[in-house]
């Protein structure tokens, strides 16, 4: 059993990366992937933690890009989506162009926190701080949204529209998801350039894979049945064309009736399948590491496939 989709303090969980790998062990994983959000400054203690315990090291990431080929109803606003793309082997050297992007992408994150704190500040919030943001998330590049919302409840539990430490949704839907009241946008880079990015500038060992991450969530507003059995397989042949190699599809966030339908639906396609448990720590209390939601397991074969496409 493996788990190629996990968050570390590095980003926005609340586990550090030997504490992942811990879990990992713990769980019986013969190989764990560690994707935080767009860094891979846990990659050196995740390697160690997981050599010392036997276990395989798959690097990754996950990147917040917008896909500006595909639009989705957010609720009842229509607009590009916002896609969450998980990159395996990515390149790890600091002076390779996609690193230096990811520096700019942090760079734009950080603003948008200070101007978002401000923003928050006049609408009430005023009992949080940045530094009480880079305290919660131990550093500045750090800090994420759920930082955020977890001091809001913190603070200011009478303002957050009923959200508390187990539910934070509310807060994203209200104040500050890219449909809330206090929405502040950052500079997100493309889909498209990032494919680009990455296949202009080859690495040693293997190709980087990119893959799609749970692209229900993100590219469907209607993830009825039906409506996905209509459009996934259309949407999909699109992605193989743009040089997408992959599909989250063994994901927690849907049934095992449409997790089978999209594992066999990327297959036909030509694309490969991975999956993974989206472990965030405390901060998501009904995901474990191993296995997400609905009792979704990634078997072996997924990532020998992985390997295979390099």
């Amino acid at each position: 059993m493996i788990d190629l989709h996990t968050h570390s303090t590095h980003s926005d969980g609340t586990c550090t990366p030997t504490e992942v790998a811990e879990l990992a062990l713990r769980a019986g994983l013969r190989a764990v992937s560690l994707t935080d959000h767009d860094t891979t400054s846990s990659a050196a203690e995740m390697e160690a933690a997981c050599a010392e315990r036997g276990i395989e090291w798959v690097p990754g990431i996950e990147l917040s890009l917008v896909d500006s080929e595909n639009v989705t109803d957010r609720r009842g606003v229509i607009g590009d989506v916002h896609a969450h793309v998980l990159v395996y082997w990515p390149p790890l050297d600091p002076a390779h162009p996609f690193q230096r992007r990811l520096e700019q992408i942090r760079a734009g994150r950080k603003q948008r926190n200070i101007d978002l704190l401000e923003v928050l500040h006049g609408a009430g919030f005023t009992d949080i701080t940045f530094e009480d943001l880079v305290a919660e998330a131990k550093g500045t590049d750090n800090i994420g949204k759920p930082h955020i919302a977890k001091l809001m409840v913190e603070r200011h539990p009478d303002l957050v529209h009923g959200a508390t430490h187990d539910y934070y949704q509310p807060i994203y839907d209200d104040f500050i998801g890219d449909q809330g009241l206090y929405y502040i946008a950052r500079e997100t880079p493309l889909l498209d350039e990032m494919i680009a990015l990455l296949r202009a500038h080859p690495v040693e060992g293997g190709r980087p894979l990119i893959v799609i991450a749970h692209p229900l969530r993100n590219y469907f507003g209607d993830a009825s049945q039906g409506h996905v059995e209509q459009h996934l397989g259309a949407l999909l042949a699109r992605f193989k064309d743009r040089g997408v190699d992959g599909i989250e599809g063994y994901y927690g966030g849907f049934d095992e009736d449409m997790r089978r339908f999209v594992v066999q639906t990327t297959k036909d396609t030509g694309l490969l399948v991975t999956g993974g448990s989206d472990f965030h720590g405390t901060v998501k209390p009904g995901v474990k590491i191993a296995h997400g939601a609905h009792g979704v397991r990634v078997p072996d074969e997924v990532l020998e496939a992985m390997k295979a496409a390099r």
